[in-house]
């Protein structure tokens, strides 16, 4: 009877030895969770934040692009009219140049 009651008692030791040690690797693996849940949150943060920034330079890139463009496209157009005024000009200047040559042809 004795013998039964020191090995049920030492098993019981073993056991609550067990049990406190699964307990500590328990806590471990909880901070270690923690830890790690933290530091997911610092890089999704951060990524949110790098996001973010490229955002912001995307919307002033593309407002500096449609400025340069209409810039470009006013000057395009003002030397188009240009270029129009001067065609026509020397359009008129033959027209005479030819209406004088062919007068003169026939006198």
């Amino acid at each position: 009877m004795q013998l039964e009651r020191d090995q049920v008692a030492t098993f019981y030791d073993i056991s609550k030895t067990e049990v406190q040690e699964l307990d500590l690797e328990i806590k471990a693996k909880d901070r270690e969770m923690e830890v790690m849940e933290d530091n997911h949150n610092v890089e999704v943060r951060v990524y949110i934040q790098k996001v973010r920034h490229l955002e912001y330079e995307h919307k002033n890139n593309v407002k500096q692009v449609d400025e340069e463009g209409e810039n470009s496209r006013f000057s395009e157009t003002t030397d188009h009219v240009k270029r129009t005024k001067g065609l026509l000009q020397n359009k008129t200047h033959y027209k005479e140049k030819t209406k004088e040559q062919q007068e003169i042809n026939a006198a």
